[in-house]
């Protein structure tokens, strides 16, 4: 581990304020955290299972709370003295003599070591995602991956800290290590994992992954503790969402044929986690979809294994999940890869023989609030999307209420949108009800010859439809 870094400073200047930071002081601590940047968490040195306390100092107790080398730990402490402390070296030293607020300062470290690797994922997303764009720091973060990633280092450093993490264990309770420190772990682990899948989510917007790279990452799916609470759903849906982003370039599609059986002996072992469906969906759908099918796959069972655990319903689940609400980039590569998917299989098959029509309008609007490009493309007459549309406008009014769902979905993005919503619904058919329909003991007649409606009117409520209805 070279000399230490704070990745809280890093971040800081990264992300920035209102104002970005000068470009001389941004160019030397990239340049100055490259080790850092490329290896990732690799860069914590996981601590041997046969290490033993030698001694029973302060900084040895912590090492084996967060499971790191001992001279890790040391230049971790020296972090967290020079960044973070608010006191003297000689104070800092008295500190970790003092036995009796070890079990304090070994939550503090605990944290600021959770939160260290956070950050450092933290940048290197940010490194990626900023790389082709007009942010002020463009020009220095292709400098440094043209120089530091001109071999795919990073993409080889990503997919090794994913496989790392799926085999990483919590710490074990102790007389210092409590049940609430435990749970921190559970919590990083998590968001550790969301990051780096994050970061090959966008990484995938500007470089290829290949089969090899889908397969490990495969490698790494449904092998998540249940101790990590909601988020392995999150997980879930980020590696599989990742994982049919890879599989719909039909490039690599012919590159998978070598793979095939290794691949198809993951996607077995995964199949009854429902997260998963979309994946299976796709892998059925680049078979169904190929010219040249590959020779004896098993792609026609995992298409029905998908619809039987309602991977539409799922593809809606991804886009409505919380850790992609409040960040653009990443909502948008994601539903704009569920749109495609959905576009494959609603201009492949007849819908309504495959899933609810319900689960398809649920996941075309929740792929429509975060996709701009799926929204645009919605319109497109006869293509993808547009099938969804015209289906439903068909069953108005007895499905008034999914017309108006979808109708919002699609609104979402564009006054342009809006308006045309605006012009689809004008052309909609208008339906009259005969008066003599309606109960007498419903009407009241004015003096002035208009007729009152006392209470709500179904007109279809024979059929047990009440979505159709005329307000009192």
């Amino acid at each position: 581990m070279e000399k230490s870094k704070h990745m809280k400073t890093l971040w800081s200047i990264l992300s920035g304020t209102n104002q970005p930071s000068s470009l001389d002081v941004v160019g030397p601590f990239v340049e100055g955290a490259k080790d850092w940047l490329i290896s990732g968490l690799q860069h914590f040195r996981a601590r041997g299972e046969d290490s033993s306390l030698a001694t029973n100092t302060f900084s040895t107790v912590l090492g084996q709370a967060i499971q790191l080398k001992a001279e890790d730990t040391s230049e971790l402490l020296d972090s967290y003295r020079k960044n973070e402390y608010r006191g003297t070296a000689d104070q800092f030293e008295s500190l970790l003599k003092n036995k009796h607020i070890h079990p304090g300062l070994l939550a503090e470290l605990c944290q600021f070591y959770q939160k260290e690797r956070l950050y450092l994922l933290h940048c290197i997303e940010f490194l990626i995602k900023k790389a082709h764009n007009t942010h002020p720091y463009s020009n220095i973060i292709e400098g440094f991956l043209e120089a530091y990633n001109s071999k795919g280092e990073l993409k080889k450093s990503l997919l090794t800290q994913l496989k790392m993490l799926s085999k990483s264990n919590p710490p074990q309770q102790s007389g210092l290590v409590t049940p609430a420190m435990i749970k921190l772990w559970w919590s990083s682990h998590s968001q550790e994992i969301l990051l780096v899948l994050q970061c090959l989510m966008h990484y995938s917007e500007i470089h290829s992954l290949d089969a090899e790279d889908f397969l490990e990452i495969l490698s790494t799916c449904g092998k998540l503790s249940c101790d990590m609470e909601e988020s392995f759903h999150s997980v879930w849906h980020m590696q599989a969402t990742l994982l049919v982003k890879v599989v719909q370039s039909k490039d690599n599609f012919q590159a998978f044929r070598p793979k095939n059986t290794a691949i198809e002996e993951e996607l077995e072992r995964i199949s009854n986690i429902a997260e998963y469906s979309p994946l299976l969906l796709a892998w059925m759908l680049n078979h169904y979809t190929s010219e040249t099918p590959i020779s004896g796959s098993k792609f026609q069972q995992f298409g029905e294994k998908a619809i039987e655990q309602r991977a539409l319903k799922i593809i809606a689940d991804i886009g409505n999940d919380t850790i992609f609400q409040g960040e653009s980039t990443l909502r948008e590569a994601v539903c704009r890869t569920l749109n495609n998917l959905l576009a494959v299989l609603v201009s492949s098959f007849d819908t309504e023989r495959l899933a609810s029509q319900a689960d398809l309008r649920s996941a075309t609007c929740s792929v429509l609030r975060g996709s701009s490009r799926a929204a645009e493309n919605f319109w497109t007459p006869d293509q993808g999307l547009n099938f969804v549309w015209s289906e439903t406008v068909s069953q108005f009014p007895l499905e008034m209420v999914a017309l108006l769902e979808l109708s919002k979905a699609a609104a979402h993005y564009s006054n342009e949108n809006k308006i045309k919503i605006c012009r689809e619904i004008q052309e909609l058919p208008n339906f009259m009800e005969p008066i003599e329909n309606i109960p007498d003991s419903s009407l009241k007649w004015t003096t002035a010859g208009v007729v009152v409606l006392l209470q709500t009117h179904y007109p279809y409520k024979n059929v047990g439809c009440k979505e159709v209805l005329l307000p009192r």
